[in-house]
């Protein structure tokens, strides 16, 4: 195949699929599910929110909240929304492979449009289960009787605190718009630290001091960026195993992320 012919079909496969695209975002049965699933996502958020502290509310208990009850519930939580990390990477892989196709010059003509047809069948993918997957989150924490305040704290300290783990972008986040974990999840996280540090009193373990003087100097840090305390290490140790094959890189922020409504549609922040 001639570069000329190649590019004339990575044209062609990239128009269609922004058509079809467009489509899926804007119209027909797309529009359905976007619309309902977003007023879905957005109840059973607010039922969360009436019930149990926020993440503008939260105070993490003394201890830091990770004692066994609480990790029990955390775990439901986390074993139900695992099981559809597969899909997710398959939505991801599926765009991955359209951009590869931007730093080739030869293409295949089948692999393209096999490509094309697998990132169109992944936009279908994305817009269907997004918002199912928030409402599952929403209505597990209700039935585990958690807030997304203190599920965002436990999340935010065990996976990018203690175990390390970076704050992957979700794969279609635009680079212009704020990211939920950086921009928000993290901000929210160390006014956490901050109201216990006020609200604590004299017999609070100095080791929150100490973090909360950490998070003023350097705003992006992650809490306990440089180890948990010993007592709440010990907490935490026995389920590590199981903590770790519960993560799912592909939608760490969708884990955190809030469904609001934006004119006539949704903006997931």
């Amino acid at each position: 195949m001639s570069d000329s012919t190649g590019k004339a079909l990575k044209v062609t496969g990239i128009g269609c699929l922004v058509a079809f695209g467009l489509l899926v975002l804007s119209l027909g049965g797309s529009y359905v599910f976007i619309r309902l699933g977003g007023d879905h996502s957005i109840s059973t958020r607010e039922a969360v929110e009436h019930a149990y502290p926020t993440t503008t509310e939260f105070v993490p208990p003394a201890d830091g909240g990770f004692l066994p009850e609480r990790m029990a519930r955390f775990l439901i939580v986390r074993h139900k929304l695992f099981t559809s990390c597969d899909r997710w990477e398959q939505f991801r892989s599926a765009f991955v492979d359209m951009d590869s196709f931007e730093e080739e010059e030869n293409v295949d003509a089948g692999d393209f449009f096999s490509t094309v047809g697998r990132a169109v069948k992944g936009m279908f993918g994305v817009s269907k289960h997004l918002n199912s997957y928030l409402v599952t989150r929403n209505e597990t924490l209700l039935d585990q009787e958690m807030g997304m305040g203190e599920y965002t704290w436990l999340y935010v300290v065990i996976y990018h605190g203690w175990l390390g783990h970076p704050a992957e972008r979700f794969f279609l986040a635009r680079e212009d718009e704020p990211a939920v974990f950086a921009d928000r999840a993290l901000p929210e996280v160390h006014e956490m630290v901050a109201r216990l540090c006020d609200s604590g009193g004299p017999d609070l373990p100095a080791f929150w001091q100490d973090e909360l003087a950490a998070l003023k100097a350097d705003p992006r840090r992650v809490p306990f960026a440089d180890g948990l305390p010993e007592s709440i290490t010990a907490q935490l140790e026995p389920y590590r195993i199981e903590l770790e094959n519960l993560f799912c890189p592909v939608i760490c922020e969708l884990d955190l992320t809030r469904t609001e409504r934006e004119g006539i549609g949704y903006e997931h922040f």
